[in-house]
């Protein structure tokens, strides 16, 4: 009995069809969450890479001035972000403004 197992449990071979688990695999559903890129149309780079930065989600918003191109200043954090427009939220009320109206956007501390 020296050098023999303790427990000794016989089981069948295991064989894996490779194509039925490549299929199973396939069909899973994932379980990750997709947030499709918000597509700017505007005219100034700079400003449209400042808006999806600035858009992303964080713990608390940011507080943003945007200096419009009439002089306008708004105090506002970007809500969403949909072609030219940016819904913006200004002390609890909601506002759209199109993009392409703002002339330099300021993070305010």
């Amino acid at each position: 009995m020296e050098g023999q197992p303790l427990l000794y449990i016989t089981s069948p071979s295991f064989i894996v069809n490779i194509e039925t688990t490549i299929e199973t695999i396939q069909q899973e559903e994932s379980t990750s969450i997709f947030v499709p890129t918000q597509v700017l149309e505007t005219k100034n780079a700079l400003l449209e890479k400042q808006l999806n930065f600035f858009s992303k989600p964080m713990r608390e918003p940011r507080m943003l001035l945007f200096i419009m191109n009439d002089g306008e200043r708004i105090y506002a954090s970007i809500q969403k972000l949909q072609g030219e427009e940016v819904l913006l939220n200004c002390l609890n009320k909601e506002r759209w403004i199109n993009a392409n109206n703002i002339a330099t956007i300021q993070h305010t501390v």
